[in-house]
């Protein structure tokens, strides 16, 4: 029973010193936090371990951070997952709900945006780029001749419409002719005419007077033009005039082309089409809402797609930017020891214990052996 009592003692006493020196061991990674000092005297292995080498280990996680964890392949697969390309089309999708529903419209936005600018400003705006873009056309084609320059359907179309302008501009002509002003009008040339003959002249005008004269020329003229020769006369100038204008080069019509008048009427004919009051003023959503299915499946897609793509292509260099190693160096280094103990020992808390267990095993065995070992030798 001696021997018995004996090597449970030895066990005992082994599995204990072997588990508290593990435990201590284990301890002192982390303990004590500072250097401690009797007198003069620093006491050995203080701080702990991992105090000691706390600028080392931060340096070694940025470093490990960097190389093996957050690298530029690592971040990039990433980018290349479907889930994350389906993750930003959701939010994408979902932040343009929410900015549709809103009643936006384009006035409201460019005021969220802190842009101030009156819709005074955008026709002025807009009408200094329409004239310069017609400037720059019209340079640009100025050794051209205008019916290489028109398009061939409006070509086609106005040579298909020779008529309707025919008759437009022959309603035009009677609608002058048959004005009191036009006949007043010949009468005064009348007048004037026959006054410059003299003698002849005013003896014509004692036998028919003036108004009479311009009464005959106004009805003749006006036949005239109300007859079939009259109005295929006119339709044959107008052919003639277009087939001529077509043949001429833009340079040669520079003068009316580019006539301040003829510009400022364009811009006006486009900005009243445009109509910007009505534009700036109706809602966003009215004119997004008919590019809806357009939006969700194709250009969200399509603008998600590129994104990420640019993106991959400046992981390495925004990476370098942010200097994660030394993000990560500073962070840790600024931790308190303490909370580097608690990290570590949440992580291992586990294994730390196991390691504790094994030593206070590997004592008992120990302690076992000895006892063993006296046993035999006494």
């Amino acid at each position: 029973m001696e021997i018995v009592g004996m090597l449970l003692v030895m066990i005992a006493v082994g599995a204990f010193i072997g588990g508290l020196t593990n435990s201590l061991a284990i301890k002192m990674l982390f303990r004590p936090y500072e250097k401690k000092y009797i007198g003069k005297w620093r006491v050995p292995f203080t701080p702990g371990v991992i105090p000691k080498r706390r600028d080392q280990l931060a340096i070694q996680l940025g470093q490990l951070v960097v190389e093996h964890l957050v690298t530029a392949e690592s971040v990039q697969a990433k980018l290349q997952e479907e889930k994350v390309k389906n993750d930003v089309e959701h939010v994408c999708r979902k932040m343009y709900q929410q900015f549709t529903t809103q009643q936006l419209t384009m006035k409201d936005v460019l005021h969220k945006l802190d842009v101030s600018i009156t819709e005074e400003q955008v026709e002025e705006r807009i009408g200094k780029v329409i004239e310069q873009k017609y400037r720059n056309l019209m340079d640009a084609n100025g050794s051209k001749q205008l019916q290489d320059v028109i398009s061939e359907d409006f070509a086609q179309k106005l040579d298909q419409n020779i008529d309707t302008i025919t008759t437009y501009i022959y309603n035009k002509i009677i609608a002058v002719v048959e004005e009191p002003t036009t006949k007043r009008k010949i009468e005064e040339l009348v007048e004037t005419y026959i006054q410059s003959k003299g003698f002849l002249g005013n003896m014509l005008l004692s036998m028919v007077s003036s108004e009479d004269i311009a009464n005959k020329v106004h009805y003749y003229v006006k036949e005239y033009i109300q007859t079939e020769e009259g109005y295929n006369k006119i339709e044959t100038l107008v052919q003639s005039e277009w087939t001529q204008l077509k043949q001429k080069k833009v340079e040669d019509l520079y003068r009316i082309i580019l006539d301040d008048t003829v510009i400022l009427t364009l811009k006006k004919q486009i900005l009243a089409q445009l109509n910007i009051s009505e534009l700036m003023n109706k809602p966003i959503e009215t004119w997004l809402k008919p590019l809806e299915r357009k939006v969700y499946e194709q250009w969200i897609p399509q603008l998600v797609e590129q994104v990420l793509s640019k993106l991959m292509t400046y992981v390495p260099t925004m990476l370098d930017k942010l200097e994660v190693a030394k993000m990560v160096e500073k962070q840790v280094a600024s931790f308190p020891t303490s909370r580097i103990e608690t990290i570590i020992l949440s992580i291992s808390k586990k294994e730390f214990k196991l390691i504790t267990y094994l030593g206070a095993l590997l004592g008992g065995v120990i302690g076992l052996i000895q006892g063993l070992f006296i046993v035999f030798i006494g």
